[in-house]
């Protein structure tokens, strides 16, 4: 068996690779292509011996990136409600202190990237016996990838739920496809609707809100990719405008920092903070009045520590990534090839892929989101909000 499930899982990393979009273009073919590995997999998990679990566990699958991962934390909260007692989180080493400030480390197991092959589609030995050991009585699987099946599919579990992918189905006892609609908070909060109700939907968005007007503004000047960056020469002088009356920082990953470009902030107003790990972003972000970045998963954790928050849109959509609440906003330029309302990327896959001229990015200029983030600050310095602090025992 265990050849044929590498010869499984090096047919889906090809499809993964090579074909999906084509695959998913055809009607016919994606319907052939899903019964085949529906019948796959079916076979597959009626010849694994499953069992009852002698616990009450309730395992989640949340291999994230930084920003996805605090996407979950609405949907994770209600598991925790639901499950104070049983929930355990398998998630990547990185982004383990973001939910070290909601969960105990009892709550947690952690994997590594590396722990996953063919390009990090398939789990290997070693973590499905991780997740074997604790004899889960229930799975939910936030992923709903070629990863987590192939983490799933061997396991004696009966009762796997949440995300998947049609090709998958087999695997799940119930399981909903990753919805293509704002908002991305939506996606996990649809997983769990396969195990529990969720009664008022509406007051589990936002995280608390703190606003410490003697913080300093804070800019993150990076992205995930390029295209979704604003650019350094324009942040820098967005914060030299800015320090004429605030205490400005800019927030740099060290392993990204190149001798030129701490040469050329040294000559500005701005101080530097470099980082070398993920804990050590939280604890810098953390007293700050405010954050202003690109679409990026530093911004993201800010607004889950309360900090209020201002993001430079470009090739990607706020409508699925903008933090909830008053004291978060944006810009965007006003262009036809933007994402539309439905889309999560623009048509050049978020500038990834054949974007002629990257405007949305270099038509927004240093005058327009100067503007735009002081009328923002000025809300922020009126407003009488209570300091909090996100803990782990606010879950409301």
């Amino acid at each position: 068996m265990n050849n044929s499930l590498w010869l499984v899982s090096n047919i889906l990393n090809i499809l993964g690779t090579r074909w999906t979009d084509k695959i998913n273009e055809n009607k016919i073919m994606r319907s052939l292509v899903n019964g085949f590995f529906y019948l796959i997999l079916s076979s597959i998990r009626k010849a694994i011996s499953q069992r009852e679990s002698s616990s009450d566990n309730v395992v989640v699958v949340s291999l994230h990136r930084l920003g996805d991962s605090v996407f979950t934390i609405p949907a994770l909260r209600q598991i925790k409600n639901a499950y104070p007692k049983q929930i355990i989180i398998l998630c990547f080493k990185e982004t383990k202190p973001i939910y070290n400030l909601i969960f105990d480390e009892s709550e947690l197991l952690v994997v590594e990237r590396k722990q996953f092959k063919l390009n990090g589609r398939y789990a290997t030995k070693k973590i499905r016996s991780l997740v074997s050991e604790l004899d889960p009585k229930i799975i939910l699987d936030l992923n709903g990838d070629m990863a987590s099946a192939s983490l799933l599919y061997l396991l004696g579990v009966k009762e796997i739920y949440g995300l998947c992918r049609p090709q998958f189905r087999a695997i799940y006892k119930k399981c909903i496809t990753v919805r293509k609609v704002p908002h991305i908070i939506d996606i996990y909060l649809d997983a769990i609707r396969t195990i529990i109700q969720l009664e008022n939907r509406n007051n589990i968005y936002e995280f608390p809100t703190k606003i410490n007007k003697q913080g300093k503004i804070l800019i993150h000047p990076s992205a995930g990719w390029s295209a979704k960056e604003w650019g350094l020469t324009k942040f820098l002088e967005l914060g030299e405008k800015l320090s004429k009356s605030f205490s400005i920082g800019m927030i740099f990953q060290n392993s990204l920092l190149t001798s030129d470009v701490r040469n050329e902030i040294k000559k500005t107003n701005i101080t530097l903070f470099e980082t070398e790990n993920i804990e050590e972003l939280i604890e810098t972000t953390n007293n700050c009045f405010l954050f202003i970045s690109n679409d990026s998963g530093p911004l993201y954790i800010a607004g889950l520590r309360g900090v209020p928050t201002f993001t430079i849109y470009g090739p990607t959509n706020p409508l699925f990534h903008l933090p909830f609440g008053q004291y978060h906003d944006y810009i965007q330029s006003d262009l036809k090839c933007i994402p539309k309302s439905n889309e999560k990327l623009c048509f050049a896959n978020g500038g990834r892929k054949g974007c002629p001229a990257f405007e949305c990015m270099n038509q927004l200029s240093v005058d327009t989101v100067h503007l735009r983030i002081s009328k923002f600050i000025e809300k922020l310095l009126t407003e009488n909000i209570k300091t909090t602090n996100l803990t782990d025992n606010d879950n409301s």
